[in-house]
């Protein structure tokens, strides 16, 4: 499960999630949805994913985080 938590998060605008060959394999602009792991109601085998998520604090501050993430099943 790939999820983003904190105190000072107003709103996510983006959030997504690629897979090595760049396919968009999870997409939302909800702040208390996460990526489980899977694509298509199947899951993903173990690999390296890259995300970004983008959104704004509550100070009113506009935030953008990338990284990659590795799926361990």
């Amino acid at each position: 499960m790939l999820e983003f938590r904190g105190e000072t998060i107003a709103q996510i605008d983006r959030f997504r999630v690629w897979n090595r060959w760049g396919e968009m394999v999870f997409e939302t602009a909800e702040k208390d949805q996460f990526w489980d792991g899977t694509y298509r109601g199947q899951p993903m085998d173990p690999a390296v994913f890259v995300y970004t998520i983008q959104g704004v604090c509550i100070n009113g501050e506009n935030f953008l985080r990338t990284g990659d993430a590795t799926l361990i099943r």
